[in-house]
């Protein structure tokens, strides 16, 4: 088994993208309602593919706290955290990436293969990081 440990920062603060992208887990805060200018979206969905291959919410462990197993093929993660200001913190699991893989012919013996964390709202918008990853 390969295990890879991520710790997906969703603090835009963190994020090495500007705030406007539309790619960042943050929206703008509501004048008058909310405290600053930017809110940290929570309720999100996540996930982790290698290679096209979909990880399945069994292949996920040491889940933080705020994340739970559910519904959703890409991105079968719950995170029950509520819309807050951007505070630094972090969502964490590990992923068997070998179990991943031999789900939809992904490729971990060897080689340089792309690795996807996924983040996906309730309307099924997402957005992916990759990264590449060298497995031995």
């Amino acid at each position: 088994m390969v295990d890879v440990v991520v710790a997906a920062d969703v603090d835009h603060d963190a994020l090495d993208r500007s705030a406007d992208d539309g790619n960042d887990p943050v929206r703008a805060a509501i004048p008058g309602a909310e405290s600053g200018t930017l809110m940290d979206v929570g309720g999100l969905r996540y996930g982790v593919d290698v290679s096209g291959a979909f990880c399945r919410s069994e292949d996920f462990s040491d889940l933080s706290g705020t994340l739970k197993p559910g519904a959703g093929g890409e991105a079968p993660l719950q995170d029950s955290a509520a819309d807050a200001p951007p505070s630094g913190a972090t969502l964490s699991f590990t992923v068997d990436t070998a179990a991943c893989a031999a789900h939809g012919g992904g490729n971990t013996g060897g080689g340089l293969p792309m690795v996807s964390i996924v983040a996906q709202d309730s309307a099924d918008d997402l957005t992916r990081q990759h990264i590449v990853v060298q497995f031995e």
